[in-house]
Formats: C-alpha cells, sequence, structure tokens
C-alpha cells in the first residue's frame, strides 16, 4: 500500500497534538514547523484558564534553570497557583519573580492582587506605589490594581 501525503487538517492536528506551530517560509507553501517554548505553552495553559495543567509545567521551567529562572515563569505560576486557591505557594512565585525582576508589572499587580484577596490591603497599597513608580504615565498593571483595592475595601 502507497504511503500517502497527510492532508491539511491531519497536519494541522499533529502539529497541534505535537505542540508546535507551523510556520511558512517567505514565498513558499510549505509550512516548517517551530516548536513552542515551554513558557509559551504554559501561558496558553493560563490563557485558557487549565491552571492545573499550568502549574506543572511552570514548576518544571523554573526547576529546570533554578539560579537564572525567567521572572515571567515564576509570575505566571504564582498567577495559577493563586488562581487553585494556594496563596502561600503564589505568594512565594510572586516573590521570587520580583527578586529576579523588581520592577515587573505583573508581579506586582498580581501580588497586590493576593493580598487584597487575603485582606491584607496595606501590603497592596505597598505595591500600588512600588506600581506607578514603574509606570509613571500609568500602565494596564496599575490600573487593574487600583480596582482591585478598591472592590476590596
Amino acid at each position: 500500500m502507497p504511503i500517502r501525503k497527510p492532508t491539511a487538517v491531519l497536519t494541522a492536528v499533529l502539529i497541534a497534538l505535537a505542540g508546535v506551530a507551523p510556520v511558512r517560509a517567505a514565498g513558499t507553501d510549505t509550512p516548517t514547523v517551530v516548536k513552542e517554548s515551554p513558557l509559551a505553552q504554559a501561558k496558553k495553559l493560563v490563557d485558557a484558564k487549565d491552571y492545573g495543567a499550568a502549574v506543572p509545567l511552570l514548576w518544571k521551567i523554573v526547576a529546570a534553570e533554578p539560579g537564572n529562572a525567567n521572572a515571567n515563569a515564576f509570575n505566571w505560576l504564582g498567577y495559577s497557583l493563586r488562581k487553585g486557591g494556594d496563596f502561600a505557594a503564589a505568594e512565594t512565585a510572586y516573590g521570587k519573580a520580583l527578586a529576579i525582576d523588581p520592577a515587573h508589572k505583573g508581579a506586582l499587580e498580581y501580588l497586590g492582587e493576593l493580598y487584597v484577596e487575603t485582606k491584607r490591603p496595606e501590603k497592596a497599597r505597598e505595591l500600588l506605589a512600588r506600581l506607578q513608580a514603574v509606570c509613571p504615565g500609568g500602565c494596564e498593571e496599575l490600573d487593574d490594581l487600583k480596582k482591585a483595592l478598591g472592590a476590596g475595601n
């Protein structure tokens, strides 16, 4: 029996299952497969609100390079843990993100939101002040933390 070329649909399914994205080379119809980074895969899980699947992948990412870990990975780990209800572990993850990058807007916002959720608005206000210094002209993270503080008090 001859081997047939896979159809476009089958190719797309196989690519999706492998966690890769097809990219077309300029001027050709031939797709080149580019594997997504683990952090990009984790971010997709977070965006899909699949925190249970995101957490183990994010732990793997931060464990792979413990001395040189990515602030974004710790931030998304904290976010996923917080959304899953593990506030203590989330707080630790946000702290690690901020130890790597003290001006990480996402970690400042999300840790502030955690403080609001855990009835520590004074700590959230400290992070609000830090965000104001990081975003003197304003930013989405600053606006979101202001809203959370307004709703939490």
